[in-house]
């Protein structure tokens, strides 16, 4: 006879600690092993719990959780946890990691033995039966998230069969109105859908605690559970979303078996933290081409904003330069705003924008490495040409962030505007001048077909009807096709030479 309050409380302390790096500590200390001892269960290679459900469950976790929810014996149940740990750090001879999805089997197993073993009035169910079908409508929390736009809320619906809807809607509070944005239609394997609904029945019918409702939270869902059979509930606020106790959250695992990426229904919001990001500018031109700055050719540069140092740290030719404070906020800020998010949970729909545009790798050779860490996600690895086409398109405000780090302004390339919005030419395209006759004053378009002009030159312009030479300075040069041209190329005259 085990001790049921004593199972219970270890149960607890397993699940506290799941989802990450404490709970391989506690799989992987040794004192794992005495403690199933001291609570009565045996180490019998799993035979027991095999032979009353299959060799597969006690494996692999798919296979444990479409058991699951029959598993009534807690003395069964945890002498398969025991032997499953013992498997794992002796015989398999390596840790619990590199076994297929263990620390999975686990939490499941340790949901399930801690309901086994709760008394009736601390285990308040949120649903006492099998969980079919569920539609979750959640919207974007954290007051911060507001704004003239409104906020982003999605609607998950999905039912045992595999088919289900994600669409996503643009809110405005007042009036409250919304725009749908897009619906993705979507259906996955019988077999991936069913893991899916064993695990959220499990969660539904288990005691884990409540979420803490904290101050800043701006967001609101809604759950509805069904069983398919006329049953259903819906709840608000009573239903732990994306608790922790699964590698990377209960979102990441339902993107990864629906394969729906750009879902954070569960999250209940939709960016993924940057815990650090390392940019490094790599000059590496053949040749300078036309139009770039004349600051292409400079050395590496390397700039890293560490969130759990909270501080940047910006490397040039030699000199390394420290400025703490600040940057945490900054790096949640650029992950609420999208700038640099992960695969995962950019959207994939017809309307997603596109990271990097098509880029001239040909003539552009000044190169630049981005990689993103996240709290959660695998990190990034973005790389590409320093300019307009290949950058990340909202490196422009990401750039003005950084910029404001530094109380002097930086002669770097990555801070550079002129630099980073210039792009290659591209076939059909007039080069465009905008020239002025005296600093700060009125800029005047010319055309030109010298490629070797860049910004800061003195060329001479015809100006007036007697097309007279005049001397002017360039202060910005731009690539257009004939419709997209300020003024028509017909109509637009042509810089004559550069002064001499």
């Amino acid at each position: 006879m085990i001790d049921r309050k004593a199972v219970h409380e270890w149960a607890q302390r397993y699940l506290a600690c799941a989802g990450g790096k404490p709970q391989r500590e506690f799989l992987e200390n040794r004192a794992f092993g005495e403690t199933c001892e001291a609570l009565g269960f045996a180490m019998d290679g799993g035979q027991a719990f095999s032979r009353r459900f299959s060799e597969a469950s006690f494996h692999d976790v798919r296979a444990l959780a479409a058991h699951i929810m029959d598993v009534d014996d807690a003395a069964l149940l945890g002498s398969a946890i025991f032997s499953k740990w013992r498997y794992l750090t002796r015989w398999a001879m390596g840790p619990a990691d590199r076994e297929n999805d263990p620390l999975v089997w686990f939490t499941l197993a340790f949901l399930r033995l801690e309901q086994l073993t709760a008394e009736e009035r601390d285990h308040p169910q949120l649903f006492g039966r099998t969980v079919k079908k569920l539609i979750l409508r959640s919207s974007e929390c954290w007051f911060w998230a507001l704004s003239e736009d409104g906020i982003k809320r999605q609607r998950l619906s999905f039912s045992e069969s595999g088919r289900g809807t994600l669409s996503e809607d643009r809110v405005r509070m007042y009036p409250e109105t919304a725009t749908r944005l897009w619906t993705i239609p979507f259906r996955v394997h019988r077999e991936k859908a069913a893991f899916l609904f064993q695990v959220l029945t499990l969660l539904a019918q288990s005691g884990l605690p409540k979420p803490e409702i904290r101050i800043c939270d701006g967001g609101d869902w809604t759950l509805r559970l069904s069983d398919g059979e006329g049953h259903a509930d819906i709840y608000d606020g009573e239903f732990p979303i994306d608790p922790g106790i699964f590698p990377g959250g209960l979102s990441a695992m339902i993107r990864r078996e629906t394969g729906l990426s750009n879902a954070w229904a569960f999250d209940g919001h939709s960016w993924e933290s940057i815990t650090n990001l390392t940019v490094e500018f790599l000059p590496q031109w053949k040749e300078t081409p036309a139009g770039a700055p004349q600051t292409a050719g400079q050395r590496r540069e390397i700039l890293e904003l560490d969130g759990v140092a909270d501080q940047l740290t910006y490397e040039k030719d030699g000199t390394r330069l420290t400025i703490r404070g600040g940057v945490r906020d900054q790096l949640e800020a650029c992950s609420r705003d999208g700038m640099f998010a992960p695969p995962e949970t950019r959207c994939q729909c017809a309307e997603a924008p596109v990271l990097f545009p098509d880029m001239d790798r040909d003539r552009c050779d000044l190169r630049y490495r981005i990689v993103v860490r996240y709290r959660r996600q695998p990190e990034q690895l973005l790389e590409g040409s320093f300019d307009r086409n290949g950058l990340p398109e909202t490196w422009p405000a990401f750039a003005d962030r950084v910029t404001a780090f530094f109380r002097s302004r930086t002669e770097g390339a990555l801070m550079n505007p002129a630099l980073y919005r210039w792009r290659p030419r591209e076939a059909g395209e007039y080069i465009y001048c905008s020239v002025v006759f005296q600093e700060g004053g009125k800029r005047y378009h010319y055309r030109t077909e010298d490629e070797t002009l860049r910004i800061g030159d003195r060329v001479l312009v015809p100006v007036g009807p007697d097309n007279e030479p005049k001397p002017v300075t360039i202060v910005n040069i731009e690539y257009f096709q004939p419709a997209d041209a300020p003024f028509p190329p017909s109509r637009t005259k042509v810089i004559l030479g550069r002064v001499k």
